[in-house]
């Protein structure tokens, strides 16, 4: 029978200059959440797992302004693109934590 359905999104189509991958893992082995992402955001495992980076963050301490532009600079992002990404990195930091989640993911993560 299926689901009624009770919300609809719609969103502004963008144009896409390029695609990124960003995630947030809980990481038992570091004991905390960690950030992962590539530059390139097309099939990562298979195409570019060398551009795979990983940063950890202090749970303590938080996703700290310094470390979310470091992740978006390490994406690649530059100048205004680079704080907006920085932002939406830590959106996507406070989503996280809020919801107790062991990963969340943005894929892909454009500009």
């Amino acid at each position: 029978m299926g689901y009624v359905v009770t919300k609809v999104m719609i969103a502004e189509a963008l144009a896409i200059k390029r695609e990124t991958y960003l995630a947030i893992v809980m990481d038992s082995s570091k004991q905390g959440p960690v950030l992962v992402g590539s530059p390139k955001g097309v099939n990562i495992e298979e195409e570019n797992p060398e551009k795979i980076f990983q940063v950890p963050v202090d749970i303590m301490e938080g996703l700290t302004r310094e470390k979310s532009m470091k992740v978006s600079a390490d994406l690649k992002f530059k100048g205004k693109s680079q704080e907006e990404a920085a932002e939406q990195i830590e959106r996507l930091y406070d989503l996280f934590l809020k919801v107790d989640a062991t990963q969340v993911e943005i894929n892909p993560f454009v500009e």
